[in-house]
């Protein structure tokens, strides 16, 4: 089994509970462009603040996911795991 199925529960992002409603949000506008304002209940879902960076991604079925993971570093962070795991007597003699 890779390395990588062993820490996917380090990067997995939080799990929606059953039964949460949909939070409503209002687009609004923010000098020239648009944004909409976060609740403070969906800040606290995401364990997130102010002034910390967000992505959205495209969701199954045409939604879009706001989520605090990168999911571009996320990839990159995999492969990684799973090279140290093919070549553990490498990086060994590269750390000398």
């Amino acid at each position: 089994m890779p390395l990588a199925n062993t820490i996917d529960h380090l990067v997995k992002e939080p799990v929606p509970q059953k039964g949460a409603k949909p939070m409503e949000v209002t687009i609004t506008r923010i000098g020239t462009s648009s944004g909409i304002i976060l609740p403070k209940a969906a800040l606290q879902q995401l364990h997130a603040e102010k002034g910390q960076k967000l992505f959205v991604t495209e969701a199954p079925g045409g939604g879009l996911r706001i989520t605090r993971f990168n999911p571009e570093f996320e990839r990159q962070m995999r492969y990684a795991y799973e090279a140290m795991d093919l070549f553990p007597d490498a990086l060994k003699e590269l750390a000398k």
